[in-house]
């Protein structure tokens, strides 16, 4: 039934009204638009109430008090026609976000402990409080990893409902349609209704549902790849569902995955793999190949008595670091001779310890770091290069691969500076030997460079850095 509005300014029977607006303010609030209005005494309130409300009828209650009789009296509390705004908006953005059924998966549907015998309860709890603050104000990554069936989705889609109800747009994939999205695209099929893999770079919060589900072919990886590295690169909000550990995830795309500056990793069940106390941002599938045991220290078969030697007293200068990490330790040597396999080696050693380890390859950091100091949020940048500076332990891998922009020249020099001067622990990989001379022509490309001859100065510190070459055949060409 349809009343007409009062457009009296006095109501003379006080007496009829007060029930009614009794009735009007008997919530504490109302939602519009992610807003909470509260309406007291005919008037508006709210967090900040020098905004003006955008609807001058109901001052954004979304509710009014209506006569049913046209007089002015007999007043009923009733929706404000700016409600049918309201819900057309909620409905455009639940259509754009591609929910379907999961539109009943919302937090106040969840199980409070999670399901018996399916999820961790303390576990389960902190991941349910971390994706409602991401909900409130998307940032970041939040990744989610657990068992079949301990509510991974459903905190997913608790996350894009609740972002939905605030009237912001949140879009929603399963890993599993991304290879249909891919090839209706490749055959130009219009009529598809799952939505446009260009849709999914940009999204202002994208959740991603069963990653590592997904049928594998080199195209769809590369695909997926590309998607993540977008978004990664861009700071975007994403909420990331694994199908499978994280340990099982290409090594890629795990690297951004324990990010430590931009991805919080939260697992469900207590069967779920973590990399100690502390962050350990390489990929578990690395931690457990490349370990001091699975060392080969005799080298390919091809290799002669002394390289077996440099690889042999690589080895123990890397053990020996492990065991008591203190100052620096500089592997160089050909591609091929175990230098990486020596560093996660170390950083393996050093998690079980608790200690928290990053391990970045020198072009990968420089890369990441360019692309977050041309985000507009200037803090990202400065989060990860402090985060790099002042970790408790730093691998940089493949030193000197990079490409030497006077840009990346002064990014290292002010990382490499920064921690020879406070003696922090760092391990660095490298193709190139440090000495120079008019034979050693590796490093021309950056000679007379002031900011390399301060790199150099502090690499060839003979009382912070170990430095051991690592000459023999590359291990992975098994005919050498």
């Amino acid at each position: 039934m349809e009343y007409p509005m009062s457009e009296q300014t006095e109501q003379p029977e006080e007496d009829r009204t007060e029930s009614a607006f009794r009735r009007l303010n008997s919530a504490d609030t109302w939602t519009r638009n992610g807003n909470g209005i509260a309406r007291v005494n005919g008037s508006s309130t709210s967090p900040q109430s020098e905004i003006a409300p955008e609807c001058d009828r109901c001052n954004d209650s979304l509710w009014v008090l209506a006569s049913t009789d046209g007089s002015g009296g007999n007043l009923v509390v009733v929706p404000c026609n700016c409600q049918a705004t309201v819900d057309n908006t909620r409905s455009q953005l639940r259509t754009y976000s591609q929910l379907g059924h999961l539109e009943r998966m919302t937090f106040d549907a969840l199980i409070p402990e999670g399901r018996s015998g399916r999820a961790d309860e303390t576990l389960f709890h902190a991941a349910t409080e971390a994706a409602e603050q991401f909900a409130s104000k998307p940032n970041g990554w939040l990744v989610l990893e657990g068992s079949t069936g301990s509510g991974k989705t459903h905190i997913a889609a608790a996350i894009v409902n609740a972002i939905i109800d605030r009237g912001s747009p949140a879009k929603y994939i399963s890993a599993l349609d991304i290879p249909d999205m891919l090839r209706n695209e490749r055959f130009e099929d219009d009529d598809a209704e799952i939505g446009t893999f260009e849709s999914l770079l940009d999204a202002p919060t994208l959740v991603i549902d069963d990653l590592g589900a997904q049928q594998a072919t080199n195209w769809i990886d590369s695909k997926i790849d590309q998607l993540l590295t977008h978004r990664f690169n861009g700071r975007v909000p994403t909420v990331i569902v694994l199908a499978k550990p994280v340990s099982e995830i290409p090594e890629r795309i795990a690297l951004k995955l324990d990010d430590p500056t931009l991805s919080r990793v939260f697992q469900l069940t207590s069967g779920s793999e973590t990399n100690g106390s502390k962050r350990v941002n390489i990929p578990t599938t690395m931690l457990e190949r490349m370990t001091f045991e699975t060392f080969n220290p005799d080298g390919a078969p091809a290799a002669k008595p002394d390289e077996r030697a440099s690889l042999a007293i690589a080895f123990t200068a890397a053990r020996d670091f492990a065991e008591n990490p203190e100052k620096w330790l500089y592997l160089h040597g050909p591609t091929g001779v175990g230098k990486t396999h020596l560093a996660v080696a170390i950083a393996g050693l050093r998690a079980q310890n608790g200690d928290s380890i990053t391990l970045w390859s020198v072009p990968d950091l420089l890369d990441n770091l360019r692309h977050s100091y041309s985000n507009p949020n200037e803090s990202t940048f400065y989060e990860l290069f402090d985060a790099v500076r002042n970790c408790e332990l730093l691998i940089l891998d493949d030193f000197g691969a990079q490409q030497m922009t006077d840009w990346a020249l002064e990014k290292l020099y002010q990382i490499i500076t920064h921690r020879h001067d406070r003696l922090l622990p760092t391990v660095i990989t490298s193709q190139y030997i440090l000495w120079e001379g008019a034979e050693n022509s590796n490093w021309d490309r950056v000679r007379g460079k002031h900011q390399w001859e301060a790199i150099r100065s502090r690499l060839n510190d003979s009382s912070v850095v170990t430095e051991r070459l690592m000459a023999a055949p590359d291990y992975r060409n098994r005919g050498a």
